[in-house]
């Protein structure tokens, strides 16, 4: 099941730049041939004064990101899973993560 999240009135800061995500020892494709990439992100709602670390999959182009700055994200769903031991793990993806405008760029 995929549920999407509504992201009005929260901020994203990147906490670190995009990995490519393992799938047993080996680089997560899409069922199209794109890689998958994963991105830690500081989620931020200004309104609860809550903050919470998430991890973030998103496939194509390995995202180029400002460490600590803005970003966006766009189409953010949960899709949680449950593993082998039958414990539910939280899992987030999104259709694109970008620099907000006029956020400074690093280079991957």
């Amino acid at each position: 099941m995929l549920l999407t999240i509504k992201t009005d009135g929260l901020r994203f800061r990147a906490a670190g730049r995009a990995w490519r995500k393992q799938v047993k020892g080996r680089d997560a494709m899409t069922r199209d041939g794109r890689p998958v990439w994963k991105v830690k992100v500081h989620a931020i709602d200004d309104a609860r004064e809550t903050s919470e670390d998430i991890w973030v999959e998103v496939a194509g182009e390995q995202p180029v990101l400002p460490h600590d700055g803005e970003v966006q994200l766009d189409g953010l769903l949960f899709a949680p899973w449950v593993n082998r031991k039958g414990e539910i793990v939280r899992s987030f993806r999104a259709l694109s993560i970008a620099p907000l405008d006029g956020a400074p760029r690093k280079s991957a």
